[in-house]
């Protein structure tokens, strides 16, 4: 998408911490002139390519060593260090767990990408939602609306259209 010059920015995020299955997160900014329609076809085409031509022992290659560095660098910061250990601990894992997190990384395959990515990108389970300026009702979801209505009324929104994270 950026490539295509259609977003400003873009990427991804996954929160392993938590206690439950958790959301993969695909986020998009359109550059100007962009629709959100436009973006949002860009993902899914991305997301079709992902699982007709997965990607390479390079990419993930790559994407290892990052992360892994990040990972030990991450302990050179007090902070960042207590926090790991905080969250693992906090969320039934143990110190062993956290030590072993670089070479367990490390290990990652492209063929352990490919199953996981077949089974968190599935269409059935995806839900799109558009942040858009005020006032801009055209790019606002339907289901949302009533949500927000009452909220402006001073009102409970209701808890219709809502998704637990098991989809």
């Amino acid at each position: 998408m950026i490539d295509q010059k259609l977003a400003a920015s873009a990427g991804a995020y996954y929160r392993g911490s938590s206690l439950d299955d958790a959301t993969f997160q695909i986020y998009a900014s359109p550059r100007p002139g962009v629709s959100l329609d436009q973006i949002e076809t860009a993902v899914e085409a991305e997301l079709a390519r992902l699982a007709e031509h997965p990607i390479s022992e390079e990419e993930v290659a790559r994407s290892t060593r990052r992360l892994v560095g990040e990972a030990v660098y991450a302990r050179d910061s007090l902070s960042s260090a207590v926090r790991s250990f905080g969250v693992a601990l906090a969320t039934g894992r143990t110190v062993d767990d956290v030590e072993a997190w670089p070479a367990r990384i490390a290990a990652v395959t492209a063929e352990e990408v490919k199953a996981a990515a077949a089974h968190v990108f599935r269409p059935e389970r995806s839900v799109t939602g558009r942040l858009s300026p005020a006032g801009d009702v055209t790019a606002a979801a339907p289901a949302v609306a009533p949500a927000a209505a009452e909220a402006a009324r001073g009102q409970q929104p209701s808890r219709l259209g809502e998704q637990d994270d098991n989809g």
